[in-house]
């Protein structure tokens, strides 16, 4: 956009120097590009506001010569995400419902220590006892204590059931009744953000879906602009148009150019925001997190555990604790509105080409004659 307003600035100066353009028209088309240059000023000053922020997070220096850049480019191709796909992603790696679901195991312990206080207790018990008699404790014969428990003629035992019931408890009932009120809570909190996860990933797949079709409008923006702008140029070269024209169709074209760009800053936001929302955001980004090592017991526990489930059958009886999924209905039933399929030769594999970049400014390059300038 700069260098099209340079050129067209430099055509206009031509003309009004061999006298057949008029000044004003030159003045508008100096005024044009001035503005170009302005915006290309802000936007590169944008563009190390945001590096510098960059090296701060890192913790690179702030000037080491080089600048920050992208090792791949933007995506432009259109993502299609599968809604079960992203669901259960979100639903099993999210760390807040991992989190909470060992919360909840935990005062599922509690609750059954508490519980096993208030119910009747059985005992099976046994005794067994040597027993000594004497007038001493310790003689040359037998008549002492300790000299009678060698013979072994003087024992007795007994085997029998001891049962106890408890009568009140009112402090152990009521910790187990609060155990049970902080499960159901916990149960509840655990609903409410699987059922926040469900909406989460839908809002991200309709701001991908959405983002990608702007960003495909402006493309075609881009595209119906270069077109005019061509034309117009063409009927300006010949003497049948005026260069306010021209000028005004660059300007559309620039902002055309803007707008398409930042559409696709935004589609990939916004995948970006569906791959935290699922939980793949690591993964995505090629992160992965290992766990150190584990006991040479646990070794050999595992690997009995992995054979026992290799032969094993599914019970339908068995139940989970806590539940794999809190909500009583399917999390996955929040729906998206469905969006009309577009045939597939109307949507372009890929969006606008990635333009040529823009040289740095240089004094005296593109600068108009210090005479020019009043």
């Amino acid at each position: 956009t700069h260098q099209s307003a340079f050129q067209t600035w430099r055509e206009a100066r031509t003309k009004l120097e061999v006298g057949t353009l008029k000044q004003a028209d030159e003045l508008q088309a100096r005024d044009r590009f001035y503005e170009t240059r302005a915006q290309l000023e802000l936007a590169l000053n944008q563009l190390y506001s945001a590096e510098a922020g960059l090296r701060r997070l890192i913790g690179m220096p702030m000037n080491d010569g080089t600048v920050l850049r992208p090792t791949t480019e933007p995506a432009r191709t259109e993502l299609k995400p599968d809604w079960e796909a992203c669901l259960q992603d979100g639903l099993s790696r999210r760390t807040e419902l991992r989190r909470q679901k060992w919360q909840i195991k935990s005062l599922q312990l509690q609750l059954d220590a508490a519980r096993s206080l208030v119910r009747p207790q059985l005992d099976a018990v046994g005794s067994y006892a040597v027993n000594g008699f004497g007038d001493r404790l310790i003689s040359e014969d037998r008549s002492s204590g300790y000299g009678s428990m060698t013979g072994g003629d003087l024992t007795n035992w007994g085997v029998g059931l001891e049962m106890s019931i408890p009568l009140g408890l009112r402090q152990a009932r009521s910790q187990a009744r609060n155990y049970e009120l902080q499960l159901s809570r916990a149960n509840a909190i655990l609903a409410a953000q699987e059922r926040s996860i469900a909406h989460d990933i839908s809002i991200a797949m309709q701001e991908v879906s959405a983002a990608w079709r702007a960003a495909e409008s402006n493309y075609n923006r881009v595209q119906a602009a270069e077109e005019r702008v061509r034309l117009l140029k063409a009927e300006q070269d010949i003497g049948t148009l005026t260069l306010d024209l021209v000028l005004r169709a660059q300007a559309s074209l620039a902002e055309a150019e803007a707008a398409y760009f930042r559409q696709v800053v935004a589609y990939n936001k916004a995948i970006t925001s569906l791959n935290v929302a699922s939980g793949n955001l690591l993964e995505t980004n090629g992160v992965w997190l290992a766990e150190g090592g584990w006991a040479p017991e646990a070794y050999s526990d595992a690997r009995l555990r992995a054979l026992a489930r290799t032969h094993g059958l599914d019970d339908p009886n068995l139940e989970a604790a806590p539940k794999e999924f809190a909500v009583k209905r399917r999390a996955g039933a929040v729906e998206r509105d469905p969006q009309p399929a577009r045939p597939a030769d109307t949507a372009p594999k890929e969006l606008f080409p990635t333009p040529p970049a823009v040289p740095a400014l240089k004094p005296g390059n593109d600068a108009p004659p210090s005479e020019v300038i009043k």
